[in-house]
């Protein structure tokens, strides 16, 4: 056990189910090396925990270069698209030891996109509109939680149409 004198930031906590799933997906595949960008997820989900690794990486092949676009958390928890240095030279001196010899890798900062909804609901008059109103928004910030999505997955609104329509009083 470890008790870090000032809190980490820039990480992740222990993956998830859904992450673990989606690792797996790629790490079968990739016989230790790093050929194609699936073989570079599968190595990056990897990295031991003592080099740091980003909240949320894409991997992405631009201009015949291999570019790791990262987001990190702040110590609030809120997403920001700077990555310490250390980190990010971590993560390149780590999948040296895995990528092809000609393959050049670039680590930049990603984007974030903030969002904001504009909602237009029936809601029945035998139930309490504002208790249905905040079931809406909280089903709404769970379905859009970072943690839930990984960095460039497609969000479909429409599966979030669905689920607000299940909602009792709507």
């Amino acid at each position: 056990e470890v008790t870090n004198t000032t809190p980490s930031y820039g990480g992740k906590e222990a993956p998830t189910k859904e992450e673990i799933k989606y690792m797996i997906k790629y790490n079968a595949s990739s016989q230790n090396r790093c050929v194609t960008l699936k073989d570079y997820i599968a190595k990056i989900d990897q990295i031991p925990a003592k080099y740091g690794c980003p909240f949320r990486y894409s991997v992405i092949e631009e201009n015949n270069k291999v570019v790791i676009y990262t987001l990190g958390l702040d110590y609030e928890g809120h997403l920001m698209n700077f990555l310490a240095e250390t980190v990010a030279e971590n993560i390149k001196e780590y999948l040296s030891n895995y990528k092809m010899i000609n393959d050049f890798v670039e680590i930049q900062s990603g984007k974030i996109i903030n969002l904001s909804f504009r909602v237009k609901v029936y809601i029945d008059k035998s139930y309490d509109k504002s208790e249905v109103t905040k079931r809406i928004i909280d089903m709404i910030y769970d379905y859009m939680d970072v943690r839930r999505h990984m960095m460039g997955e497609d969000i479909y609104i429409g599966d979030l149409q669905k689920e607000l329509s299940k909602l009792d009083g709507v």
